[in-house]
């Protein structure tokens, strides 16, 4: 009899996750949305490419030269990508560079955007987390791979309408 019952609890202990290595182990990463990012342009906040003629639904695009109103680069074109807010005006870049930090550490708007008018932007850079101003709000996304001879970007993303992000 005592012998069953210290098996009983041991076994019980085990299968509860209850201990010193469930208590230490990492909270994991939220899900995100994917897409590839290219020239088409994207529409964060439905998630897709804009149909042909609908470029102002687009919030963005990929390009292989610093966007306007930043100064060109001499770096190579063939080998770096760009993001391309569609909302950049004279004076702003609407991207901030967030480095190489987990989607789940980027909950506020940034207070400030990267390169403005005669300034240098980096080009965009493989595990960073970048956001971006969008036409009906923000978006945040991690980028998992670039492909600069294609003009493509694989990214983790999420997409906020609100002043934070909630995830």
């Amino acid at each position: 009899m005592r012998c069953t019952l210290i098996l009983t609890l041991t076994c019980a202990m085990a299968s509860s996750g209850c201990g010193p290595a469930a208590e230490n182990e990492p909270t994991p990463e939220p899900s995100y949305s994917q897409a590839t990012l290219t020239s088409q342009g994207f529409d964060f906040s439905s998630g897709a490419v804009p149909t042909e003629g609908a470029l102002a639904d687009t919030d963005g695009e990929v390009i292989n030269w610093a966007p306007y109103p930043t100064l060109n680069t001499s770096l190579s074109y063939l080998e770096h990508l760009w993001l391309h807010p569609a909302l950049n005006d004279d004076e702003h870049n609407y991207t901030r560079d967030m480095g190489a930090v987990a989607m789940s550490e980027v909950t506020a708007l940034p207070d400030a955007w990267d390169a403005g008018a005669d300034e240098t932007l980096a080009p965009i850079a493989e595990g960073h987390v970048y956001v971006i101003k969008c036409a009906d709000g923000h978006a945040k996304l991690k980028v998992r791979a670039l492909r600069g001879d294609a003009w493509e970007l694989d990214v983790d993303y999420h997409f906020t309408a609100g002043e934070s992000f909630d995830k």
